[in-house]
């Protein structure tokens, strides 16, 4: 262990210390010539897949976390729509709250990498949901919590909770 972050380290400060040429390519790509600046990555291949195995690892035990079936409470402000669309498109309440909680903490302004709003929702997935159900496909209102909650619903009822491979089991 101490010498797999006696290897990370030195590719992190070799990575920021070393400049990369342009015309070369990326720093994966350039030849490796001795009289370069060139850091042969091939002996720290196993890094980063090390490193998404651990991100992986959390997500998962956080989504076994949710659907254990464990009772999620929502902020006050949410219960109401909650209940709403969860009743609109017959779809399990809870199920829709450990969804929101394990996703983003039932925070509407969420954002990871392309994934946005309360649902993480793609631009794609958010704008083929809204045109099925007959709304505005606008990507922007993911942001807004009934419309993710109502969009996520609609979704829940027609595929289930595939979309949400981890909070969603």
């Amino acid at each position: 262990m101490a010498i797999n972050m006696a290897a990370q380290l030195l590719l992190t400060v070799n990575l920021f210390l070393l400049p990369l040429n342009p015309g070369e390519g990326n720093l994966m790509a350039r030849p490796n010539r001795p009289d370069s600046d060139y850091v042969d990555l091939s002996s720290y291949s196993d890094l980063p897949l090390k490193m998404e195995e651990k991100q992986e690892k959390k997500l998962v035990e956080k989504g076994q976390a949710w659907r254990s079936g464990k009772k999620v409470s929502s902020p006050a402000e949410l219960e109401f729509l909650f209940n709403k669309y969860s009743q609109q498109y017959g779809v399990d309440k809870q199920l829709m709250k450990r969804i929101a909680y394990c996703e983003s903490s039932f925070n509407p302004q969420a954002v990871n990498g392309p994934y946005k709003g309360m649902y993480q929702y793609l631009d794609t997935t958010w704008m083929a949901e809204r045109r099925a159900m007959g709304l505005d496909p606008d990507p922007y209102l993911r942001y807004n919590s009934e419309e993710a909650i109502k969009t996520t619903a609609f979704k829940i009822s027609r595929d289930g909770t595939g979309a949400w491979p981890v909070c969603g089991r």
